[in-house]
């Protein structure tokens, strides 16, 4: 019952009551009742509300480990350059901050691979032409001969 919708009546006798604006009046006593009725009822409110906060963090905190894991782990094929501080000193776990530059390095020279494999195969093309034309050159004058 919120304040708003009460009213504090006295008797002759000094005793005063709250009086909900609808139905019957109570005496201080099931007044006092009713808000710590009221207030359990939030605090527990309150409780639940923290352990699903409290969950969730968890929860987090575990995410967030087995994702730093999984970096740890997939950082450690990007070679002992993970490894080594600016500093140049060594580490014993991979160094997370140099794994965008490691994985960029890693495309570059994969994107430079793949441009020198693509002209490989146009040359090995060009030459299977050249002699499978030579060939049936060869042919062609061992027929004439």
């Amino acid at each position: 019952m919120s304040q708003e919708s009460v009213v504090q009546l006295w008797d002759s006798d000094g005793q005063w009551w709250i009086a909900p604006m609808e139905g019957d009046p109570m005496t201080e006593r099931d007044w006092i009742r009713e808000q710590l009725s009221m207030s359990q009822e939030h605090e527990a409110e309150l409780l639940k509300e923290r352990d699903a906060w409290k969950e969730i963090a968890e929860r987090h905190a575990r995410n967030e480990a087995f994702l730093a894991d999984l970096l740890d782990q997939s950082a450690a094929y990007l070679g002992p350059e993970v490894f080594v501080s600016d500093d140049g000193s060594v580490q014993d776990t991979p160094l997370k901050l140099k794994v965008p530059e490691l994985v960029k390095a890693l495309k570059e020279e994969r994107d430079a691979l793949r441009a020198e494999i693509t002209r490989l195969t146009e040359v090995a093309d060009t030459l299977s032409v050249r002699t499978r034309r030579a060939e049936r050159a060869n042919l062609d004058a061992m027929e004439e001969s």
